[in-house]
Order: C-alpha cells, then sequence, then structure tokens
C-alpha cells in the first residue's frame, strides 16, 4: 500500500492520497519545491514498521506545531521522521505517533480541512485523566463543542471519554444506560460524577 518516493522513504504515493484536480493545486503551492530532501530524521530506528491502515492527516502548513502539541500532551507519543522541502525548508512531511497510535502528515496548503466527521477519541482512565487532557487542549485554543467533543487549533476533533462512561452504558438495565446518555448529551466536558448519580437516580 505504499511505495518509497524519493526523500520520503515510506509515504503514499501523491496520487493515493490527493484527489486528480487538487494535485495540481498542492503541486502549484509547491512550486519550486520540486525535489523534497528527507535532512531531519527524529528518533529513527531504521527501517520502520508500517502499520496495515495509518491515518495520514493533511495539514495546511500547521503539521509542525501539531506534532509538537501532541507529542508533548499525549504520552507514548513521539515524532519518528520529518521530511522537508530543501535542506532548510518547512517541514513537508511526517510519521509520528500520538498514545501508541501511528499517523503520517503533510503540509498540503488550504486545500484541506477537517470536520467532525473524522475524531481522535481518548480513553481515559478517571476524571483526573480527562481534566489534564481537557485543559490543555482548552490552553492551546481548542473549542469545546458537546458530548466530550473539542477541536484543537489545527482543526483536528477529539473525543475525551472516561472509561467509567463506557462502563456505565454497557449496562444490562437499558433504564440506567438511557440515564446516562440522557445526562451526557447536556454536558460539554464529561462529568463522571455526574454520570454516576444519573445511572444511581434511574
Amino acid at each position: 500500500m505504499s511505495v518509497v518516493i524519493e526523500g520520503f522513504g515510506h509515504f503514499p504515493s501523491a496520487a493515493m492520497v490527493v484527489p486528480e484536480g487538487e494535485r495540481q493545486a498542492v503541486g502549484r503551492a509547491h512550486r519550486g519545491a520540486t525535489k523534497f530532501e528527507r535532512t531531519t530524521e527524529i528518533n529513527n530506528k531504521g527501517d520502520i514498521q508500517m502499520n496495515k491502515v495509518t491515518p495520514f492527516l493533511m495539514f495546511n502548513d500547521q503539521l509542525e506545531a501539531a506534532m509538537a502539541f501532541y507529542t508533548a500532551t499525549f504520552p507514548d507519543s513521539e515524532i519518528r521522521n520529518i521530511a522537508r522541502t530543501g535542506e532548510d525548508g518547512p517541514i513537508t512531511s511526517a510519521e509520528f505517533v500520538i498514545g501508541g497510535q501511528s499517523f503520517m502528515g503533510y503540509n498540503g496548503g488550504p486545500y484541506f480541512t477537517f470536520s467532525e466527521g473524522f475524531s481522535l477519541f481518548v480513553d481515559c482512565e478517571n476524571q483526573e485523566e480527562v481534566d489534564e487532557y481537557w485543559n490543555k487542549l482548552i490552553g492551546a485554543g481548542a473549542t469545546p463543542s458537546q458530548c466530550g467533543w473539542i477541536t484543537d487549533p489545527f482543526g483536528v476533533t477529539w473525543q475525551i471519554v472516561p472509561r467509567r462512561f463506557m462502563e456505565l452504558i454497557s449496562d444490562i438495565n437499558q433504564k440506567k444506560v438511557q440515564a446516562v446518555m440522557d445526562a451526557m448529551l447536556k454536558m460539554v466536558k464529561l462529568d463522571v460524577a455526574a454520570l454516576e448519580k444519573a445511572y444511581d437516580d434511574a
């Protein structure tokens, strides 16, 4: 599913990830950058074992800032490889890990945007972990929506979900499950104590 492109290593070809009409636009956006050189490698451990399926995130021009924030915020995260345009140019693409999940990223210009149709689900052990990630996202300029959903300043949407919520809605008592769901739908950041109260009161 991947090919080796000069300067990219194991990255999908442009034809695989960019529609035909938009490939031309991306090409215009990178006019003059006809050769991508891998000039910096971070934590490169030789040949990288790729997953069969890897999320590929297409940013405007914020890939470097996004990776820095994600890897500083979530444990088990690292930047594995980056590629630049020219020797001292901006980052064009990267391979990185967030919370143990591998990603590939690309600065594709303003032709691509994220939506809530794609989100990253964060399994939080307890309320303290929910608060930690939520507050870090807010501090970075993220926009909360509802039901534990929040969109970071780079356009990627996250679901910050306590594990206890998943346990409560797995109960065999459908009345209690519905009470928990009703309580959740009224929340912005999820509140474990309030969810448990809804469960207990049902």
